[in-house]
C-alpha cells in the first residue's frame, strides 16, 4: 500500500515541477516577443496588417499604353538632334528655364534629377507609378535618376525593366550603353551602341556615343568621319563640336580645330575639357595673347586631373 501511495505523491511533484518550467519558458518567449512589438503600440493593440482600417483600397487609373507615344514629348532643346535620346546634354540654365514650363510628370521628374534634386524626381515617379508602370519611358527615367545618383546597380535593373516591356526602346538601349561605358565595360558599351543604332537607323545618339568611345581609345581615323557627318547636321551641339575639334587636334589640323571651338558657346564650369582643348588649339597656333585674355579672370578649379594638366600645358610658354 505504501509503494502506490509514494508513487502517486512523486508523480504529483514531478508534474508540478514540469509545469513551473513550462511557465518560465513561456514567460521567456513572451519577453522575446516584446522586442517585435513597437514601444509606441500597447501590447493589447498589436498592429494587424489585415485589418480593414490599415488597408488602402484607393483605385488608380492605369494610363493606357500607346506605343507611338512612348517617348519624351518635351525635349529641353528642340534644335538638339540628340535631345530626345540622351542621358544629359543640357546646361543648368536650360534645365531651370524649363522646370516651370513642363507639365508632363516624367519630364518634370527628369528635370529634378538633372538638377541634382534626385529625391524630388523619384518622389514624382513614385506618385505616378500606377498610371505609368506599363510604359518603357517610365522605367527608363527611373533608371536615369539612379544613374545620376551614382547607384549604377539599380540603374542597370531599371533599364532592363524598361527593355522587358519594349525590347526595341532605343533610349534605354542607348542609356544602357552609357552605363556600361561609365562602369568601364567598354566592349559591352560599344556592342550596345551598335544594337541601338541598328534598332533605329534614324537614332543619332548611339552613333555619337560610338564615335566618342572610338576617340577615347585614340581611334580618331574611324571617329572623325562620323563627327564630320554629325556636325553638318547640328553645328551647335557641344558634344559633336568638341568631338570634331579634338579630332582635328589629333590630326594636326589646328586651324580647323580652332574654328570649331570658337563657334561653340563654351562655359568653363560646364565644359572644362572642351575649354582646355580650345586653349591647346590656340597655343598650337601661337595665339598666346588670346590665351592670356581668356584665362586672366578665370578661377580654374577643375574637377578632373586631366583638365588641370592640359590647362597647365596650354598656359605655359
Amino acid at each position: 500500500m505504501k509503494k502506490p501511495l509514494l508513487f502517486f505523491i512523486f508523480s504529483i511533484l514531478l508534474f508540478s515541477c514540469s509545469s513551473k518550467k513550462k511557465r518560465s519558458v513561456l514567460k521567456k518567449v513572451e519577453k522575446k516577443d516584446d522586442y517585435f512589438i513597437s514601444t509606441k503600440v500597447k501590447k493589447i493593440k498589436k498592429f494587424n496588417p489585415y485589418s480593414l482600417k490599415n488597408l488602402n483600397f484607393k483605385k488608380y487609373k492605369n494610363k493606357r499604353y500607346e506605343k507611338e507615344n512612348d517617348y519624351y514629348k518635351h525635349s529641353i532643346s528642340n534644335s538638339n538632334i540628340v535631345g530626345k535620346e540622351s542621358l544629359d546634354l543640357y546646361t543648368y540654365s536650360e534645365k531651370m528655364k524649363t522646370l516651370g514650363e513642363i507639365k508632363e510628370p516624367i519630364a518634370v521628374a527628369a528635370n529634378y534629377c538633372y538638377l541634382n534634386r534626385i529625391d524630388q524626381g523619384l518622389d514624382v515617379l513614385d506618385k505616378i507609378y500606377f498610371s505609368y508602370k506599363l510604359q518603357s519611358k517610365y522605367w527608363n527615367q527611373m533608371a536615369v535618376c539612379y544613374y545620376l545618383k551614382g547607384d549604377y546597380r539599380k540603374a542597370d535593373i531599371y533599364f532592363n525593366k524598361s527593355l522587358s516591356l519594349n525590347k526595341n526602346f532605343v533610349p534605354s538601349i542607348n542609356n544602357l550603353g552609357v552605363l556600361y561605358n561609365k562602369r568601364k565595360f567598354y566592349q559591352r558599351a560599344f556592342e550596345t551602341f551598335n544594337k541601338s543604332s541598328k534598332t533605329n537607323s534614324f537614332s543619332v545618339t548611339p552613333i555619337l556615343n560610338k564615335a566618342q568611345l572610338l576617340l577615347k581609345f585614340n581611334l580618331y581615323q574611324a571617329a572623325c568621319p562620323v563627327f564630320e557627318t554629325l556636325h553638318k547636321e547640328d553645328s551647335f551641339n557641344k558634344d559633336i563640336g568638341h568631338g570634331l575639334g579634338t579630332c582635328y587636334l589629333l590630326k594636326g589640323e589646328y586651324s580647323k580645330s580652332l574654328a570649331i571651338y570658337r563657334d561653340l558657346k563654351i562655359n568653363l564650369k560646364d565644359d572644362e575639357i572642351p575649354y582646355v582643348h580650345y586653349l591647346v588649339a590656340l597655343k598650337l597656333m601661337g595665339r598666346y595673347n588670346e590665351i592670356k585674355t581668356l584665362i586672366s579672370n578665370v578661377k580654374a578649379n577643375f574637377r578632373s586631373k586631366y583638365a588641370r594638366r592640359i590647362f597647365d600645358f596650354a598656359r605655359s610658354r
